[in-house]
């Protein structure tokens, strides 16, 4: 059994789910960081929000600014990002890892 240390839910409005999906990614790693926590692991189900860690220009420019300064406080931690995809009703994890700094 695993231990949860937090979750949250927060209301978005009525957009995209790659706009929800990123909104996701910044509050998570917004909070990481506003706690202190040194290490994250953060786990999407959409290769196109990981591949947004190298290629900025897939976030809508409303989200922009946002998400390269969330970009920046990943640089003060362990940061892990996996992507995990469904494929014949069977679930595949870890099928990427995207180490954003050495």
């Amino acid at each position: 059994m695993v231990d949860v240390m937090g979750c949250f839910a927060l209301y978005v409005g009525v957009e995209h789910a790659l706009h929800v999906e990123i909104m996701a990614s910044i509050n998570a790693i917004e909070i990481t960081h506003d706690k202190g926590w040194k290490k994250l692991w953060l786990e999407c189900d959409s290769l196109l929000v990981a591949q947004t860690f190298k290629k900025v220009v897939i976030v809508s420019k409303q989200l922009r600014n946002r998400w390269l300064n969330m970009v920046q406080l990943t640089v003060f931690m362990s940061f892990l990002l996996t992507f995990h995809k469904a494929s014949n009703n069977s679930w595949f994890l870890l099928v990427g890892f995207y180490p954003l700094h050495h």
